[in-house]
């Protein structure tokens, strides 16, 4: 057999394994092993020969092979009975059935990166020292206005008088309220100054109208009125806070921004968010608009969409930061086993993996997670929401799924007694 001399091409003695193998158009589960240990001896024997070096976990591997093939030659003495011995052969090839599985991953993983390597986003904008939520009052929003409404409404509903303050367990926060009116003004669109005020309580009434001022403050509510001494319509400004977070988006370019951060700088709960995050998509989604919003774990950004792409190569120069096939290897078995030691990844690859490992470290996709309590407690690593937002992704979840291949203890029992050597 005619082999190209290059053990480059090659992730490891897993991988030379599987070439001979496809070589050899057999099945793994149907390797001889006397061949297959020739074949691996002879191409190692051929590099020696060119006086290149050879890694040092190819030879454990050959290693591995003579002591399989050694044992195989050996008369087998009789089993004891409940006694258990692991056949090597047997786990060979569930080692190479499962580094296959994660090998096949890959292709699907370059095609990820390469269609979101096709969507751009821009840096962050520098001397960004905050975010000013607290604008004037608006000359449109007449202060005097809202004072005579409310007096008015007390006149008509009698509360000038002393009100029942009967204790109760009912308790209002001006954020409680603020968001219970954003949600009557988001379904009934516009209302009536005192139809906000449903609740004819001391605590309530008070409570209420803080929110409509603070609301209106804040620029949150449009309030109209005809004339004077008229009714007065309150109804929310839609693009105010979806405005803002668009703002911040922009600002925050590449880096994104995190949900938390989001809603501290809004101040608005999570319900509130993911109605802005919607409302956004959905805005972005028209067709004239350039950019879409993009969730990747709890990260938002803006990036161009990938149907303009071709206009966008003509501006500008990708940067192409597209990672190597080991480097994909490695983070496919990090993604679909997280959390796990680098130990653990060489285990699955049959090769050191700390390059790797510190290079998707450096770049962000995977990070530390703690410990582990194996000894020596090493660290333990898993993805990040960079590692999402590099593959396109809103959640781990939406990762190819790994063909069901891993060989269980069923298996290696069935493999023990079909190749047992008599």
């Amino acid at each position: 057999m005619d082999y190209i001399i290059s053990l480059d091409q090659f992730e490891g003695p897993l991988d030379l394994l599987l070439h001979l193998i496809k070589q050899s158009n057999i099945d793994i589960m149907d390797i001889n092993i006397e061949d297959i240990t020739k074949q691996y001896l002879d191409y190692i024997e051929k590099i020696e020969q060119m006086n290149l070096d050879v890694a040092s976990e190819y030879l454990v591997m050959a290693a591995e092979l003579l002591e399989i093939k050694s044992r195989s030659l050996l008369p087998k003495p009789e089993a004891l009975e409940d006694t258990y011995e692991e056949d090597p052969k047997a786990e060979l090839i569930k080692r190479l059935i499962e580094y296959e599985a994660y090998k096949n991953l890959t292709p699907e993983l370059q095609e990820l990166e390469n269609i979101r390597s096709m969507s751009y986003s821009k840096d962050p904008s520098l001397n960004i020292t905050g975010v000013d939520l607290n604008p004037e009052l608006s000359d449109a929003v007449n202060l005097d206005a809202l004072t005579n409404a409310f007096s008015m409404f007390l006149k008509n509903k009698e509360l000038e008088k002393p009100l029942n303050t009967k204790i109760t367990n009912k308790e209002y926060s001006v954020h409680q309220r603020s968001a219970e009116i954003h949600k009557i003004l988001d379904k009934k669109g516009k209302v009536k100054f005192e139809e906000l005020f449903e609740v004819y309580t001391k605590n309530y009434i008070v409570v209420t109208f803080l929110s409509i001022l603070i609301m209106a403050k804040n620029g949150e509510l449009l309030i109209e009125q005809e004339d004077n001494f008229k009714d007065l319509y309150i109804s929310k400004r839609k693009w105010f806070m979806e405005g803002i977070l668009e703002g911040l988006l922009f600002i925050s370019g590449d880096e994104g921004l995190t949900l938390s951060e989001a809603k501290k700088i809004l101040d608005i709960n999570d319900e509130q968010l993911n109605f802005l995050i919607l409302k956004l998509t959905d805005e972005f989604e028209k067709e004239n608009h350039g950019i879409r919003l993009e969730k990747a774990g709890d990260t938002l950004k803006l990036v161009t969409k990938l149907e303009y792409k071709e206009y966008y190569k003509k501006m500008v120069d990708v940067d192409s930061d597209l990672l190597t096939p080991s480097a994909l290897e490695t983070l496919a078995i990090v993604a679909y086993n997280q959390p796990l030691t680098r130990s653990q990844v060489d285990e699955i690859r049959g090769v050191d993996s700390s390059y790797n490992i510190r290079k998707l470290v450096l770049k962000g996709l995977i990070e530390e997670k703690g410990r582990s309590e194996l000894a020596g407690r090493p660290i333990i690593y898993g993805t990040t929401d960079k590692f999402l937002d590099h593959f396109g992704l809103t959640d781990i979840s939406e990762l190819p799924k790994v063909e069901e291949e891993i060989v269980n203890n069923d298996e290696v029992d069935l493999f023990e007694s079909k190749y047992q050597e008599n």
